[in-house]
């Protein structure tokens, strides 16, 4: 007779349903270095009634002092613009003592999608030192943020989640899958290579100018024409040849003219007086 293979399946069962019970019940850890609120951070202290409730578990450490007077508040909220806001947070009794664990609870509030931030601050002078901070409630998934370190005054400090990259917790499934007995999928296939870019041709240089050609040399100077001849002046005609003086008269050719001269007055004087 075969054993039926019933209870150690439903045994299986269990222990599935009690690993995703304990991972749900585990919040997960913030360890990263908290830090002083940017100043970019707006903060509504005027809020609006909701309808969402959250559980704020504040543990304090045990090398905090044994008890403070200071007031501590805290501020939290989601990527969306939902903001939750505390100024001060008791619950009647004596809180932040030193190795205690208080629980508040804060209702009609808005509600908030996912903690992205949360902030807490002290009004005192007390060295606080809180170990952690749980923030829980309808709608989220809880979270839990470890300080170990003391907190400044007057001032808003925490963590801001916006700026790790930061895993969401696994969603709780009170009804987990039957363990798959087909072998798992083959894995898709790698994801080609994106082709090497281009190379960046650097522009061509620009084009050389263009010379105009050389202009021609420029012609040979013209020879200066020779110089004129001078012109000489005809010779001057020979000069005539003078016959030679006639030979002077005698003395007595002179006598004899003067005979004349007074033969013709003695005429005229008689012509005119006939």
């Amino acid at each position: 007779m075969e054993r039926s293979s019933s209870p150690p399946l439903l045994l299986l069962l269990l222990l599935s349903a009690l690993a995703v019970v304990c991972s749900a019940v585990e919040p997960p850890q913030i360890t990263v270095k908290p830090d002083v609120a940017p100043e970019s951070l707006q903060i509504n202290y005027i809020q609006e009634v909701g309808s969402c409730s959250y559980e704020v578990t504040v543990a304090t450490s045990c090398s905090s002092p044994s008890f403070i007077t200071d007031e501590i508040g805290v501020l939290f909220g989601d990527s969306h613009g939902n903001q939750i806001v505390e100024k001060k947070l008791s619950n009647g009794d004596k809180v932040f003592d030193s190795c205690n664990t208080d629980r508040f609870v804060l209702n009609d509030r808005p509600c908030s999608v996912q903690i992205s931030y949360m902030y807490i601050y002290k009004d005192g002078a007390d060295d606080w030192l809180p170990n952690s901070v749980e923030i829980s409630g309808s709608g989220i998934k809880p979270v839990l943020f470890i300080f170990k370190s003391s907190i400044p005054s007057n001032t808003w400090f925490g963590f801001d989640l916006r700026q790790y990259p930061f895993l969401s917790p696994p969603s709780y499934n009170p009804y987990p899958p039957f363990p798959s007995l087909s072998p798992p999928p083959p894995p898709p296939p790698p994801h080609p290579l994106p082709p090497p870019p281009e190379p960046i041709l650097s522009p061509p240089p620009p084009p050389k100018p263009v010379l105009p050609p050389p202009s021609p040399p420029p012609p040979p100077p013209h020879p200066l024409p020779p110089p004129p001849e001078p012109i000489f002046s005809p010779p001057p005609p020979p000069k005539p040849v003078l016959p030679p003086p006639p030979p002077p008269p005698s003395s007595s050719s002179k006598i004899s003219g003067l005979k004349l001269a007074k033969v013709s007055v003695v005429l005229g004087l008689l012509f005119a007086l006939l």
